[in-house]
């Protein structure tokens, strides 16, 4: 079967399209000086109910946290962050009540390091996950089948200037003379 062909089918149509919107709201506060970089980003998703099962996945809150200093082209410093389920789940007769998450918490703390290269700057987070907790799961008597891995996260990034105008000419110096 061809796959396009299977996801046209209507019965699969629910498939093919978005069933749920996510809000994202989102707050960023910074204070630069020095070459320090204290910033915290707060975001967190909004989720609405699927209009094809009914199902609604929990709030999700999202706290990045970054303390960095950079001398020269280097930049190091602690960064952590926490992302956690702030709301259950809602199951929907589609599933039968069956599926339920109810919440999740993980706390990361670690490091950054960064070079700036002039063209291009590299930096790499590395964090270990120190609490990871979740509970619900599936509706099993007397069992909580909800898992959460916990372990070590390693993230990259690589920024590059595609366009910048180019530099202002420099003032016109005016030629002085004295008698």
């Amino acid at each position: 079967m061809d796959a396009d062909r299977h996801h046209l089918r209507p019965e699969r149509a629910w498939k093919c399209r978005r069933a749920w919107w996510t809000f994202q709201p989102n707050l960023v506060v910074s204070y630069f000086k020095d070459g320090w970089n204290l910033t915290a980003n707060l975001f967190e998703e909004i989720n609405t109910a699927s209009s094809v099962t009914g199902y609604t996945s929990g709030n999700v809150l999202h706290a990045e946290f970054t303390a960095t200093k950079t001398i020269g082209n280097w930049t190091f410093g602690p960064v952590g962050y926490y992302v956690g389920q702030v709301s259950d789940d809602k199951s929907s007769a589609f599933y039968g009540g069956a599926v339920n998450l109810k919440r999740y918490d993980i706390w990361a703390a670690g490091a950054l390091v960064g070079y700036n290269f002039g063209s291009a700057a590299l930096s790499v987070w590395a964090t270990h996950e120190l609490s990871a907790n979740v509970s619900g799961g599936t509706a099993v008597p007397g069992i909580d089948s909800a898992a959460v891995s916990r372990g070590f996260t390693v993230f990259a990034n690589l920024s590059y200037r595609l366009w910048a105008p180019d530099a202002s000419a420099p003032a016109p110096t005016r030629t002085s003379f004295r008698k």
